[in-house]
């Protein structure tokens, strides 16, 4: 493009090149889905996109007066909500399938998308004019979060747009209550197949904040990610149903990171970082020969929705029974469910729920199936001084859970982690945690690299199960005697099936939370049943931004629920809850409308659910056809930031 411009008058094939040039692009377009996820992951390839795509722009019209319609720049806005629900409490990139483990924003880009993008408007007629900015569309918090992640610039200083430098950054992001960050914040992005959850999670040692946009203030976020990418996107993995856990500014459960190509063509079967033995997610032993793992099916998709409990919780389901084999001939799948649902809770904890049944042909002998949990491996062991260079997390299995004691800060470069994670599970068939130790494998920067697995297994095949996961996480205190501070308390228990396929009780902090599959395909509810924080006033408001019905504590439902949006197969149908607390706050949350086709072998929840079949000894009682628990914890999900209207659509 540069050579176009230099020579349009002066050479006669400059005008053809240029006709080339935006032609190209068209075969690019595709690459941003309709929710703004780029298909090749974050780092670096959304960058590289993003970056060549405005300065292209700029070039079109400050050079021929054209507006760039080959790509569709209102899905490029939404790069920026993409990519700032990709960077981690530890300022570095969520790096599923081929993306790098990136630290912190080096480059504007998604400032540009922020800023300069935006909707999209005026970018195909070519009305958009480089000058032009819309710092006062800018939702500040979104801005402060970036700031949090961006202390260093590395980009070519001849490239950074003009038009950057004309806002006072600072004042904007000031704009923002830091207060209003607090609560839960849902991301979930079905046409990529990327959800994530940012939790605030206050830690006591974290150090006095030096200004607002301070990254340290991100010692009080933990974040889960979980993947549901279609495995034809290009550079994508069979990762299906993996996670990304990080809390305290240290990742807990890591991704094998970008590692080698993953390539259709080379059989990503084949490496560790690319099949799915090298992710956090279910993983059928059979299907395993030395590091390669079959389980998973090249060229098939899985499906991702945003749900809400009938308890008020919100939560991401991923089926990947297609993924798995269902739907393969001649008996050649594994899986013929395969359910995962994540949860958020309150202080910064999550729970995941597995459901998966084989397929007919291994119904006799069954499979072994295990969950899979990575985390970070360094060669010298325990360091003995910390750098950015640096990641390790001891490992230790005791009382049925998994303690995960990171060495070194994601934030600082040469601090000590301040955190401490705990995986506690529990399974309808009789298993539990193994360490499998250091595992070797290929890495295309170096020969080896090495990284911790944790399995959970069952103690002989099966036919179907049931799994629940509680990640919680603990600021460890000044006192060695007093370490960790709150997760011993943290437990996760099989309850008698009251009715249902499976109940689990889950204990964290002083709070108690029933986890309930109705059937072996439906999470029927995950409610806090004790030690709850008091509800707020909500509104529910459909969709289409109208206010359906309103709901206040102690009322057992909300009147004239919106309508489902997936009535026609069964489901959850969302609406999104608006709320207004002390303070005049607004906290948005996703409400549940509970839609789901009942059968004789999918009973309601509630209704069958009686006090005197409770789960635990008393621990946890049912009420009949209720709605909403008036004491159950309210996901807040900031108002504007990464949570546009229709998003529940």
């Amino acid at each position: 493009m540069y050579w176009v411009v230099a020579h349009f008058h002066e050479d006669p094939r400059a005008e053809t090149i240029l006709h080339q040039i935006h032609d190209i692009m068209w075969l690019h377009r595709d690459f941003y889905t309709d929710d703004g996820t780029y298909k090749e992951g974050v780092a670096v390839y959304s960058y590289m996109s993003l970056s060549s795509s405005i300065a292209l722009y700029v070039h079109f019209h400050t050079s021929f007066g054209l507006g760039l319609d080959a790509l569709d720049w209102a899905r490029v806005g939404q790069l920026a909500r993409y990519h700032l629900a990709s960077s981690g409490p530890d300022c570095r990139k969520i790096d599923f399938g081929d993306s790098h483990m990136n630290r912190g924003w080096s480059a504007p880009h998604t400032l540009a998308a922020m800023a300069f993008v935006g909707d999209g408007d005026g970018f195909a007629d070519g009305t958009r004019l480089p000058s032009d900015i819309d710092s006062d569309k800018i939702d500040s918090c979104q801005l402060l979060e970036y700031f949090r992640c961006s202390w260093y610039f590395t980009e070519n200083p001849f490239r950074v747009l003009p038009f950057l430098t004309k806002v006072d950054w600072a004042s904007v992001t000031e704009a923002c209550d830091p207060a209003s960050m607090a609560g839960v914040r849902a991301v979930v992005l079905p046409g990529g197949g990327y959800a994530s959850f940012r939790s605030h999670h206050p830690n006591p040692n974290a150090q006095p904040r030096r200004h607002l946009a301070d990254r340290y203030e991100n010692y009080n976020f933990s974040m889960l990610a979980i993947q549901a990418r279609p495995n034809a996107f290009a550079h994508a993995e069979l990762d299906f149903g993996t996670v990304v856990w990080v809390a305290g500014g240290v990742r807990m459960l890591y991704d094998l990171s970008y590692g080698t190509v993953a390539s259709f063509y080379a059989g990503r079967h084949r490496q560790l970082d690319n099949n799915p033995a090298g992710h956090n997610t279910l993983v059928v032993r059979n299907a395993t020969s030395g590091i390669e793992n079959t389980c998973q099916f090249d060229l098939a998709k899985g499906t991702m929705e945003h749900v809400t409990l009938p308890n008020g919780l919100v939560a991401v389901h991923v089926d990947g029974s297609s993924v798995y084999g269902r739907d393969r001939a001649q008996g050649r799948g594994w899986l013929d469910k395969m359910h995962r649902w994540a949860v958020p809770l309150a202080n910064g904890h999550y729970v995941l729920v597995d459901s998966f049944a084989v397929s007919p042909q291994h119904q006799a002998q069954g499979l072994a199936v295990d969950n899979h949990f990575w985390t970070a491996s360094h060669s010298g062991g325990v360091p003995s001084s910390c750098s950015f260079a640096i990641d390790h997390v001891e490992v230790d299995i005791s009382d049925g859970a998994v303690k995960l004691t990171p060495s070194c800060s994601g934030l600082h470069r040469y601090n000590e982690a301040e955190i401490t994670g705990w995986i506690h599970g529990a399974s309808l068939q009789p298993g539990g945690f193994v360490d499998d130790g250091v595992i070797l494998y290929d890495w295309q920067w170096s020969s080896q690299a090495e990284s911790h697995r944790i399995r959970f297994q069952t103690h002989a095949p099966v036919q179907a199960d049931a799994r629940a996961f509680l990640l919680s996480s603990a600021s460890r205190s000044d006192d060695p005697q007093q370490q960790p501070t709150m997760a011993p308390n943290a437990s996760v228990t099989l309850a008698p099936s009251c009715n249902v396929y499976a109940c689990f009780v889950i204990t964290v902090d002083k709070s108690t939370y029933s986890v309930v599959l109705t059937t072996d395909s439906e999470l029927g509810s995950v409610a806090c049943v004790s030690g709850c924080e008091a509800a707020v006033p909500l509104e529910v408001v459909a969709s289409d931004g109208t206010v359906a019905s309103t709901w206040t504590p102690g009322s057992s439902q909300a009147a004239d629920p919106p309508p489902s949006t997936s009535a026609s197969s069964g489901g959850l149908g969302i609406g999104v809850i608006v709320g207004v607390a002390a303070g005049g706050m607004v906290l948005v949350a996703v409400v549940a409308v509970v839609v789901a086709r009942r059968t004789a072998a999918s009973p309601s929840c509630n209704a069958s659910l009686q006090p005197e079949k409770s789960c635990s000894n008393g621990k946890i009682a049912f009420v009949e056809n209720q709605f909403f628990d008036p004491n159950a914890d309210i996901v807040d999900v900031d108002e504007d930031s990464l949570m546009p209207a229709g998003l529940a659509s």
